[in-house]
């Protein structure tokens, strides 16, 4: 949307011959808002006033271009404020004269480092906040006079000519990835005495801005602040340092985006120049064999496409470890068929030789776990993820080798002993069904006893109090015990909690960690007295019978049975 806001302005400008004239009260006007991602011209934004200017996020683009150029005519008189004009048959504005230096025969045929800027006619400044992409859509008025990107000096001085192009007398859109700062953009006459003549129409500009993400970023389309956010127009949107471009809905009731099949249909992000780290998607894409495609590149090219999240699952991906030489757009997309994404991050300052996470186990040798991206588990760990829970039974599966990225898991090992947490040095592949939080029934694979119903706390997140809808369990601090949630609490980054329906589990006010068997399937029992609770290896193994000599874990605490 396109609104005008007239202002009163003093403006004193330098005239060609020298001398100096005041406009007094001259109205200048504005088009956009700093929102906004493009303009377009109309008939409505006929007879443009020299000076005005579209401001939209990152960019001011003024009128009139060089800060000493002024609406002079070619005999030396003013020239109506009035500069640009409607043309309906090129369908954009067009100015009252090409660039000049103040007569009919200096109409400006080039331009090099060192040359000073046109003091007149159709030169447009663009004043850039932000790094970001120009893209500039017109139709030249010769096939002859060049366009031109350049920058200069406070005193006027061209100090880059950064794009010379081959004009057209048809729409071009033409596209510049450029720094913050100040440039200007022209056609150059066709002749020097052709300022009059073929005059360049403008029809719209666009630009768009990717800060590099710095430090954790994680894009969670679970979270409300997303469902607002949605690709109608062409460029798309930007939300939180993150781009959508194309056919991306916005699904409520699955709380995920659609991306529709298509290398067009895009969410990028701009990874900083020397930033190292994992790219880590949640997603699964329809497609059998193409999956969702991720590429580390350019917004026009990628590299290194890889085909993740392949099949009808939710699947972790986090991709090999990543060294930026240079500001780079991470791509993700489809190709044959349409994907959905729950997740998307980058995780920083991460490799091989450092560990991501470290745990230290609690004295009963037990702790929950959420690690930013996928995790080899460490010699005398095992990790177990959360199947169901129902009535007094709770039944855990052990997961081997890995972890996936924000999946919430249970860690076994010995008490009180620290763990490093180390990413794969290769590519981790994803682990059908263990998925990053929940419990969103849509979210898993209900027929697998994959499900994992364990939330992962990738940052500080609030726990409400249980009620007689929902059940909330925590970890009680130095036990195996997962108590009730009774009252609203914080929850640190890095570890896991689960909720259940309370008519699921009726009275009961704690879990204990249990097993019964070899077979990875694990069971608890409803709280019960002291001297009546089980005896568990500091592994997590139920002892049958009377345990032998050594520690064991008995109620949430360590006993030696001597």
């Amino acid at each position: 949307m396109r609104h005008t806001i007239i202002k009163t302005l003093l403006l004193g400008l330098m005239l060609a011959g020298g001398a100096s004239s005041v406009w007094a009260e001259n109205t200048v006007q504005e088009f956009g808002r700093e929102s906004a991602t493009n303009w377009t011209t109309s008939s409505s934004t006929t007879n443009i006033k020299f000076g005005s200017t579209v401001t939209l996020n990152g960019l001011v683009m003024t009128f009139g271009g060089s800060t000493y150029a002024t609406p002079q005519s070619t005999n030396g008189s003013t020239f109506s404020e009035d500069f640009w004009t409607w043309n309906s048959n090129n369908g954009g504005v067009v100015p009252g004269f090409m660039p000049n230096n103040g007569s009919t025969s200096s109409g400006v045929i080039s331009i090099a480092v060192g040359d000073a800027l046109p003091t007149n006619g159709a030169v447009y400044k663009f004043e850039l906040s932000k790094s970001g992409t120009l893209t500039i859509n017109g139709k030249g008025g010769t096939t002859k006079g060049k366009i031109v990107l350049l920058q200069a000096d406070n005193d006027n001085k061209v100090t880059a000519v950064l794009r010379q192009d081959a004009a057209t007398n048809t729409a071009v859109t033409t596209t510049y990835s450029l720094e913050a700062g100040t440039y200007y953009f022209f056609q150059l006459c066709e002749g020097a005495g052709n300022v009059n003549g073929y005059r360049y129409t403008l029809k719209s500009i666009q630009f768009e801005t990717l800060e590099p993400v710095e430090g954790l970023k994680v894009w969670n389309f679970e979270e409300s602040g997303w469902k607002s956010v949605s690709t109608t127009s062409p460029l798309g949107v930007i939300q939180d340092q993150l781009w959508l471009s194309g056919s991306i809905t916005y699904d409520a009731a699955q709380t995920r985006y659609n991306i529709a099949a298509g290398k067009s249909n895009q969410i990028r992000f701009k990874v900083k120049k020397g930033q190292k780290g994992y790219v880590v998607i949640v997603a699964k894409g329809t497609n059998s064999s193409t999956g969702i495609q991720y590429g580390l590149g350019s917004k026009a090219s990628v590299d290194n496409t890889s085909k993740v999240c392949v099949g009808t699952i939710y699947k972790v991906y986090t991709s090999t470890f990543v060294t930026c030489d240079a500001d780079k757009d991470v791509l993700i997309h489809t190709d044959g068929n349409m994907g959905y994404i729950k997740k998307i991050a980058w995780v920083p300052n991460a490799n091989s030789a450092t560990a991501l996470a470290s745990v230290t186990m609690g004295t009963a040798g037990f702790s929950t776990f959420c690690p930013t991206a996928t995790v080899n588990i460490p010699t005398g760990v095992k990790a177990y993820i959360l199947n169901s829970c129902s009535g007094t039974t709770a039944t855990w599966n052990e997961i081997t080798g890995k972890i996936p990225a924000f999946t919430g898991v249970l860690l076994v090992g010995e008490g009180g002993t620290q763990y490093d947490f180390y990413c794969p040095s290769s590519s981790s592949s994803a682990i059908d069904g263990i998925v990053a939080t929940g419990p969103t029934p849509a979210w898993y694979n209900t027929a697998s006893t994959q499900q994992n119903i364990l939330v992962g706390t990738y940052k500080t997140t609030s726990i409400p109090a249980s009620d007689a809808t929902t059940s909330y369990y925590g970890l009680k601090k130095n036990t195996n015990t997962f108590g009730l949630v009774s009252a609203n609490v914080d929850m640190p980054a890095g570890m896991a909690y689960f909720s259940v329906a309370t008519a699921e589990v009726k009275e009961l006010h704690e879990f204990i960690f249990g097993l019964s068997g070899a077979t990875a399937i694990h069971t608890t029992e409803q709280a019960m007295p002291q001297g009546k609770q089980p005896f568990y290896t500091l592994s997590g193994m139920l002892v049958s019978g009377n345990p032998a000599p050594g520690i064991y874990v008995k109620g949430g605490k360590k006993v030696i049975i001597k």
